[in-house]
């Protein structure tokens, strides 16, 4: 009779193994099915967390500087928007599983939001808009703008009532009056095509390089880790004691820090940047320069899960571009203007990455343009768009952004150098991410505009053409909030969730054009209830960067600088050989996109975090091998996730209630 029993209970259990495996394979076919549709559910959903995240993004950026999400490249309000989103998914799955949304669809709204918080943040339309009108209501009698600048100007690009941009400059208005409406119109329509048309170039010129990244060079594309860690862990990471060791560590330094702000008798652990040596009383010092030492629990975080030749790398080359400020005191060159030119080391630096790519890819790209002439099909099916599609994207694209930048002012021949180097650097930016996941990029001041004028100096161009640098300021200023990457980061997280390539690059175009648009309508909606020129931030002080070196070109001509030349020749050369000395020695530790992102603030001030992520990593794989690397998994995801988490919620918190509270990640 037991033995009857046992039969039965081995007869239920394979009846109920095989109900269950026949769930299983019905929600595989669903999700095959889903997948070969457009995902408009995913779509709609985005649609509605974008604006949210783009308003939270600039409320931390602008009004309260509470948060600095767009300044690193895993942004935080994205993973933060995912988690309650895969939390909420959670619970719609147990009582409507109609509802609940797929693991392809979680990460294509991870990856819109993305794009559109890239787009709308620091170093992006937080920039444009204030461009848009600053010349005309910063124009007097003292500076003659009216005389020297206004003619050279693209007027249909920017807006020149003074009623208009008063309110937006002085705040206590509103933007929606028909007089307001109707003036912002016509140039932000004009920059939502700009912006969706570089979003299309961006996608199409990845389309072009991800197989050959992906499946030929192996890239690794260490920040989606995260996103799919989120979405696919479950129990697995939630209940790991090392993540939630990892989370309480992380968490607990926000949540002090930020109870200090308000409780200033409670400790504060100084874990965010601060200079070592504030005093500088010798030449040695004011050479050093700024040292900045920072212990961010999520730059840790991170680091662990980042290659170790790239965080070996971070600080070797941040005290190199040290010891040049130092060298040069030595040997009597800093008396020389500019020296040791970092900017122009570090677009050589990007130039030479962005070179290399194409280079090495070189006979991907002949095959590429044969199977698109041909019209024939191309290896991998439906996960990317076709090839034929892709190069017609990129040639109509790049037709516009040079007719638009024609028509502004700027000379044809200079608008094809300028945006052949944009998307050369744009191309660097997106593969130095997939490659070692850097946790910054910055390349402050070294845009194609600024290199063009340092190298050539200002006489080499027509007025027109140097208004229309001043214009495009907001995407060559910095590259920290780049769209490129996460455009990339989008194409690759949609082959890893078997979406089609095609749906993919829609639904960023989607996410594109609905950023830029919430994310215009956020920074004119707090200008004219705060008043831009009086928040925090650098809003209005981008406006002065922009029309002032513009009026400084025009009063007093620049000549070429060969030394800046040579500086951009130094870095661009250093890069190649160093990838010419790696492709020789596997053992060689240095990797150049070391030189490349430490050469500014962000990447300077993350030295100290990716030395201590170097350590703990070089440690555990010496002593304790892969295996035991591989537990501390969990350790990292929850310093990063405890950091992201109440570090964040600090942010909602001042956004809320309108204070100002701790910011984890700033500088």
């Amino acid at each position: 009779m037991k033995q009857n029993q046992a039969l039965d209970d081995h007869g239920q259990r394979t009846q109920s193994e095989a109900s269950v495996e026949g769930s299983n394979a019905q929600e595989v076919r669903t999700g095959a099915l889903a997948k070969s549709r457009f995902p408009w559910r995913a779509v709609a959903v985005a649609a509605f967390v974008i604006p949210i995240n783009t308003y939270w993004v600039q409320h931390s950026e602008i009004v309260r500087e509470t948060a600095q999400p767009t300044m690193a490249s895993l942004l935080f309000n994205a993973v933060y928007s995912l988690i309650l989103l895969t939390a909420a998914n959670a619970w719609v799955g147990r009582w409507f599983p109609r509802f609940r949304l797929l693991r392809h669809e979680l990460l294509l709204i991870y990856s819109m939001v993305c794009v559109a918080s890239a787009l709308s943040g620091h170093d992006q339309i937080m920039i444009l808009v204030p461009l848009l009108s600053y010349a005309f209501h910063y124009a007097s009698p003292g500076n003659l703008w009216a005389e020297k600048l206004h003619p050279l100007l693209p007027k249909h690009l920017l807006v020149e009532d003074r009623r208009v941009i008063a309110g937006y400059w002085q705040g206590h208005s509103s933007l929606h009056t028909a007089e307001n409406l109707k003036a912002w119109a016509g140039p932000v329509l004009w920059w939502l095509a700009f912006i969706v048309v570089m979003a299309a170039v961006m996608i199409a010129l990845g389309t072009l390089f991800r197989r050959r990244w992906t499946h030929g060079e192996k890239l690794p594309y260490p920040l989606l880790a995260l996103p799919i860690e989120i979405v696919d862990s479950g129990p697995a990471l939630w209940q790991n004691r090392l993540f939630w060791a990892g989370f309480a560590l992380a968490g607990s330094i926000d949540l002090l820090n930020g109870l200090h702000l308000f409780f200033p008798s409670l400790p504060e652990l100084k874990v965010t940047a601060h200079d070592l040596i504030p005093v500088r009383n010798t030449p040695f010092l004011r050479a050093l320069g700024y040292l900045p030492v920072a212990f961010y629990p999520w730059a840790i975080g991170l680091g662990m899960l980042l290659p170790k030749d790239f965080l070996l790398s971070c600080w070797v080359f941040f005290w190199f571009w040290k010891a040049q400020g130092v060298a040069g005191s030595m040997l009597g060159w800093s008396q020389v203007p500019r020296f040791p030119y970092v900017p122009e080391q570090a677009f050589g630096a990007y130039l030479g990455i962005g070179l290399f790519a194409i280079w090495m890819a070189r006979g991907h790209l002949r095959q590429v343009f044969r199977w698109a002439i041909a019209g024939r099909g191309q290896p991998g099916g439906q996960e990317d768009m076709s090839y034929r599609l892709a190069l017609g994207v990129l040639t109509v694209g790049i037709l516009f952004l040079l007719l638009f930048a024609i028509r502004g002012g700027m000379s044809p021949g200079v608008a094809l150098a300028y945006f052949a180097i944009y998307l050369c650097l744009s191309l660097a930016i997106g593969r130095v991410r997939g490659e070692m996941g850097v946790p910054s990029h910055d390349l402050f001041g070294g845009g194609p505009d600024a290199m063009l004028i340092s190298t050539l100096g200002s006489r080499a161009f027509t007025p027109n053409t140097l208004a229309m640098f001043a214009v495009l300021y907001w995407m060559t200023r910095a590259q920290r909030s780049h769209p490129m990457p996460h455009e990339l980061e989008s194409l690759e997280l949609g082959h890893r969730a078997g979406l089609r390539g095609l749906h993919v690059a829609l639904a960023i175009l989607i996410a594109a054009a609905i950023g830029t648009l919430s994310g215009i309508w956020g920074a004119l909606h707090i200008g004219y209830t705060n008043g831009i020129a009086g928040v925090p931030s650098d809003s209005a002080y981008f406006g002065t960067e922009a029309y002032g070196r513009l009026d400084s070109w025009l009063t007093n001509p620049r000549p070429a600088d060969p030394l800046a030349a040579c500086a951009v020749g130094f870095g661009l050369g250093l890069v190649l050989l160093l990838l010419w000395v790696r492709s020789l020695f596997l053992w060689w530790p240095l990797h150049p996109i070391g030189y490349a992102i430490t050469s500014s603030i962000s990447g300077a001030i993350l030295w100290m975090p990716m030395l201590i992520a170097w350590v703990i990593k070089a440690g555990v794989l010496r002593f304790g091998g892969a295996r035991a690397f591989r537990s501390l998994h969990p350790l990292a995801m929850g310093l990063i996730l405890g950091e992201f988490l109440v570090g964040g919620s600090w942010s909602i918190v001042g956004w809320i209630l309108g204070i100002k509270t701790y910011r984890f990640w700033s500088y």
